[in-house]
């Protein structure tokens, strides 16, 4: 399978160490570093979740680096701090996007889109009109920008802030919602996950858009495609965020050993 994935990357930096005490200059936790974690995350961490699945998708995105480093309690998993380097990045150039990928050529389109700024209305409606089976997710208001998006994915929190905005029966057949530990709601109808004790949700939105996609792709096997298909879709990429969510970190769903046998993609540096 041919898979692009366009939209922001990351580096999730995460700084694992203890805190015992606090500073006698003021109220702050004494931080003690202890190991490192290195990964791509955001748009990044769906292009590792898909290479679990032993695919090798191309990868379109911005060329500045947003690094995002949290400092994380190694026993609780607590985060005591996240520094972000930067929280904007320059607008894609479509005629850049056009001159390096050829969109017809793909099995599947996915747009990853953290809204800071690489992907603008413009560009997601030029992949939208270009390919057949684009899986969008954004936290933009959905317009006639997407309308030709298969589907369109968000979490709850995305989602209530857009349903003022939008008719939702218009949309219904396209929005994705997650609801976190309740599942997946598709057409009213909410798709339940496992129950497990969730010790992580970094990267969960990730892993979950990743299997999605490549699950319904996988099954489409004509236009329109048929629910069941889509349930099926939905059912597979709950199971993904399931597993990665009752794990350290971002993530992929099979990095510890995948279908084909690969090793953790996280790259683990010791302070």
């Amino acid at each position: 399978m041919n898979v692009l994935v366009i939209g922001e990357k990351c580096v999730d930096h995460f700084t694992y160490g203890k805190s015992f005490r606090l500073c006698p200059d003021y109220p702050a936790p004494v931080f003690s570093p202890v190991r490192e974690v290195i990964v791509d995350g955001m748009a990044g961490n769906v292009v590792n979740n898909l290479k679990s699945y032993g695919l090798d998708p191309d990868f379109y995105h911005q060329q500045e680096e947003l690094i995002k480093q949290r400092f994380v309690d190694d026993l609780t998993n607590h985060t005591f701090l996240r520094v972000d380097n930067t929280d904007t990045v320059k607008n894609l150039i479509i005629s850049d996007l056009i001159g390096h990928h050829c969109l017809a050529g793909y099995d599947c389109i996915i747009i990853s889109d953290y809204c800071k700024g690489f992907l603008t209305e413009n560009a997601i409606e030029y992949v939208c009109n270009k390919h057949n089976n684009v899986i969008l997710e954004t936290k933009k208001i959905p317009g006639d920008y997407c309308k030709n998006a298969s589907f369109i994915k968000m979490n709850e929190s995305e989602y209530e802030d857009i349903k003022p905005h939008i008719n939702e029966n218009e949309w219904k057949s396209k929005l994705i919602v997650t609801l976190g530990d309740r599942g997946t709601k598709y057409k009213d109808k909410i798709y339940p996950v496992k129950k497990v004790e969730v010790f992580d949700l970094c990267g969960a939105g990730d892993t979950w858009l990743a299997a999605f996609a490549f699950e319904y792709s996988n099954l489409r096997t004509q236009l329109p495609c048929t629910t069941r298909e889509i349930e099926k879709a939905i059912e597979s990429a709950n199971e993904a965020a399931v597993e990665v969510v009752q794990r350290r970190g971002v993530v992929a769903v099979y990095s510890r050993k995948n279908k084909k046998g690969n090793h953790e993609l996280v790259k683990k540096l010791k302070c």
